[in-house]
Formats: structure tokens, sequence, C-alpha cells
């Protein structure tokens, strides 16, 4: 009766895993149901939820669990973050949901209401949590996040309970904004189809190489939880001080790396994603702008040329939203940031295309109500394009050769980390500046008005300069001591 039931266990989860997949490849093929699309967001999230659970936040804020906490302040942060449920609403409406769709007009009739309500009463537990030391004697032990600033133990005297309440508010706050919020928004909604997909050919891959040491189960496990055990991982790095600043700068790598999911990867394969529409023009996917450009081409040569730019291109922009992803994991493993001779050549050549004849842009995005960075694409018309995909093809060989030479490859190699952290100094300047500018322009039109949501605002504005600044000046560092 017991191997029927652990059977039968396994069997449940395996209908799970493998309904959660196909509820991702449909929505990768843009082919998903509006409701069942619904379904799929509310359980990303709740799975998401669960796996900070498990990591046991009120061990990596104070060095000891407490169940009661980390189920309030879970609640607590979904709570804040409620506001992303009107967008989940939107996109309800907009694919015809049936079943949800008259709950989902509901919500955005009342979205005002609905997302000051949520966030109010999120501000008010946050507050509540955080002063938990006035009422109960928080042992705080290490490692923890508060016993990196704060004295060990209980707390000693009244001030003593007043500063670590301020701590923990600064604290419990900050991983909500650099964290919590981050990983929910981008993950959880934005790019986890796009994330498990690209998992499934992976380990399909592997599966079909080393078939005879796979076993199916294995894979459909690791298929089911590829961006779950990712997560779960990025969060351990906030439980100990070794590893903090790291985790930090980390958040800010994400920022690129997911806009690899968000806009390159859409471009690349013909993707439409559902908030494109929000963005105005200038987002048409890229075989469409070159089959535009090859159309109108004269010679067979300039056709080659159209080619050699938009690859070039390509390798470009992804380059250097990768590139930074690769700087941060040599750093983590604690080695020098190294490039090989063919990707140093693959890096100048890239460039050369990338700065003369763009097909891709980057800069802030240009619609009210959305934040963030915005990567355009544009056909090359009226480009003399064929010269230039010559140039970038002989640079890409000349600098492959002169790479081949020690002397040579250190400076080369110099160049091309400056030149990645140039894009993104560049890429953060845009995104921290723009959340900097919303938290200050909803102080002034409604801060003023409701105090309670100005303190809000103004702490969150505080958190996100630090993060931002610090969290590079930390990658800065570490990857040229590295």
């Amino acid at each position: 009766m017991g191997r029927l039931r652990d059977s039968l266990n396994v069997g449940i989860e395996e209908a799970i895993i493998v309904f959660l997949i196909i509820l991702n490849v449909l929505e990768f093929m843009q082919i998903l149901p509006g409701d069942l699309d619904f379904v799929k967001k509310i359980i990303s999230w709740t799975a998401l939820g669960y796996l900070l659970y498990k990591a046991k936040l009120s061990e990596l804020f104070f060095g000891e669990q407490h169940t009661g906490f980390d189920i309030a302040l879970i609640f607590t942060y979904f709570l804040l973050i409620l506001k992303n449920f009107v967008l989940f609403s939107k996109e309800a409406v907009e694919h015809s949901a049936a079943i949800f769709g008259p709950l989902a007009k509901f919500i955005l009739y009342h979205a005002a209401q609905f997302e000051m309500f949520t966030f109010l009463l999120g501000g008010v537990m946050l507050i509540l949590l955080s002063f938990i030391h006035l009422v109960t004697h928080v042992d705080v032990k290490s490692p923890s996040i508060l016993a990196m600033f704060h004295e060990e133990g209980e707390s000693t005297s009244g001030l003593d309970r007043i500063l670590r309440s301020l701590l923990t508010l600064f604290i419990l706050s900050a991983f909500y904004l650099v964290v919590f919020n981050l990983v929910m928004e981008w993950l959880a909604w934005a790019i986890d189809s796009s994330l498990l997909v690209l998992g499934i050919f992976f380990y399909l891959f592997f599966f079909i190489r080393y078939s005879k040491t796979f076993h199916a189960e294995t894979i459909l496990y690791k298929i089911g939880t590829v961006g779950e055990e990712f997560y779960e991982k990025f969060i351990e790095l906030f439980k100990d001080i070794r590893t903090l600043y790291l985790g930090v700068a980390g958040m800010l790598v994400l920022h690129l790396l997911t806009d690899v999911g968000n806009f390159i990867l859409p471009y690349l394969i013909g993707k439409e994603i559902s908030y494109f529409g929000t963005l105005g023009p200038n987002h048409e996917v890229l075989w469409r702008l070159l089959a535009d450009n090859l159309h109108v081409a004269v010679s067979m040569l300039d056709k080659i040329g159209l080619v050699l730019v938009y690859v070039f291109n390509v390798i470009a922009i992804l380059f250097l939203l990768l590139g930074p992803a690769y700087i941060w994991y040599r750093v983590s493993r604690s080695k020098h940031v190294k490039f090989s001779a063919t990707f140093i050549g693959l890096f100048f050549g890239s460039v050369i295309s990338f700065i003369i004849a763009p097909v891709f842009f980057v800069d802030r995005i240009n619609v009210s109500g959305i934040v963030g960075v915005d990567i355009m694409t544009k056909g090359l018309e009226g480009y003399s394009v064929t010269w230039i995909g010559i140039a970038s093809l002989v640079v890409f060989v000349l600098f492959i050769l002169l790479s081949r030479i020690m002397s040579v490859r250190r400076i080369t190699n110099i160049i091309t980390i400056t030149g990645i952290e140039i894009f993104f100094a560049y890429y953060i300047f845009i995104y921290s500046t723009e959340m900097i500018m919303y938290y200050y322009t909803t102080f002034m039109n409604h801060g003023l008005a409701n105090p309670f949501l100005g303190f809000w605002m103004i702490l969150f504005l505080a958190i996100t300069a630090l993060f931002y600044i610090g969290g590079f000046a930390v990658f800065m560092v570490k990857s040229w001591l590295a």
C-alpha cells in the first residue's frame, strides 16, 4: 500500500511538471489561451513564493528560522507587488480570457484603488514585522544580514531595539526591491517561458548525447525545475557576507540577462511579446527587417554585406548583454577575467558594425507608466553597408590573429572588458535614473498629499540609488581586482 501511495505521489508530481512544461511551451509559441496564461502566471508566482519560503528568509535576516515570520513576510511582499496583478489582468482581457475575463475587467476598472490598497496594507505589515524587536526578544545570530551591520545576541536596551527595528525595516525593504520585486517581475512573468524552452533544448541535447546515463524521470524533473533551481541558488548568495556583495552585483547583471529573453530572443525568432504593442514603433523582428533590406539591395555583394552587418549586430548586442554575466561568473569563481582570441576577434569585428550601422538601439522606455530600458530595432535603409560588413569581417580575422600574441592579447583583453563595462554603465545609468525619477515623481505627485506613501517613496528612492551606484561600484572593483 505504501509503495502504491509513493508511486501515486510521484505520478502526480510528474503530471504537474508536464502540465507546466506544456503551458510554458504553448506560451512561448503564443498559442496559449488567455485563461491558461492567467493560471500559469499565478502558478509561477506561487512556485517562487514557495522557493522563498524554503530559503528560510528569517534565517537569512536574523540567523535563526521563524516559520511564522517567513509566511507573514512573503505574504507582505506579495501585497506590495500585487500592482503587477493589474498587468496580468490587462493581458487576460487582451487575450479574451473567458473564465477570468470578468475578474480581470473588474480589477482593471478598480486598478487605482486596488494598487493603493494592497500597497498601503503591505507597507503597514512590513513596518509591523520590522518592529518585532520592540515586543519580542529576537536573538540575532551569525551568519545573517542583520549580524553584518549590528551586534549579535538579544537587544540590550530600548534604544537598541529601536535601532534594530529601523535597520530591519531597511533590510526587509531592500530585499523586497533588490531581490523579490525584480525576480517576480522578470523571471516569473517576462521570460519564464523563454527560460524553460531554452532549458528544454539544453537538456534534450545532453539527453541525446548521453542517453545511456540519463533517465527520463531525471530529464523531466530537470526541465521542469530549470528556473526554480536558478532562483534558489541565486538567493543563497545573500546568506553570507562573503557572497552578499556578489549577489548584489549579480542582480545588476540580471537586468541585462533578462533583456536577452525579453527582446533579443523574440527579435531573432519572430516571437511577439505582449508589451511590445505598448512600446510604440521600432520593435520589428530582425528577419522582417533583413528581408525588406535585401529586397531593395541591387547586387549580390550588397546582399552579402547586409547579411554580414545584421549577423555582426546580433553578435555585438549579445556580447554586450551577456559580457557582464561572464565577467561576474569569472569573479564569482575567483578567476581572472579573460577572453579567447576568437571572442576578442568577435568583439572588435561585431562592434564595428554595431557602431557604424546599428540595427539595435538602446534607450529609455518612452511610454508613460512603463519604467526601464528599451532595446529597439531599425532597418538599414540608406546605409552603404557592403564595405561595413567586409570591414567587420577583416577586423574579426585580424584581431583573432593579433590576439594570439600574448603581449597583444593582454591589451585587447583589457579593451574588451572596458568596452563591455562602458555599455554596462550606460545601461545601468538609464535604468537607475528611470527608477529614481519614478519614485521622485510619485512622491511629488502623491506622496506630499499622502505622507505614508511619501515615506515609502523616499525610502525606495534611497535604496534604489544605493543599490545601483553601490552595486556597479562593487562590480567594477571586483572585475578589475580578479
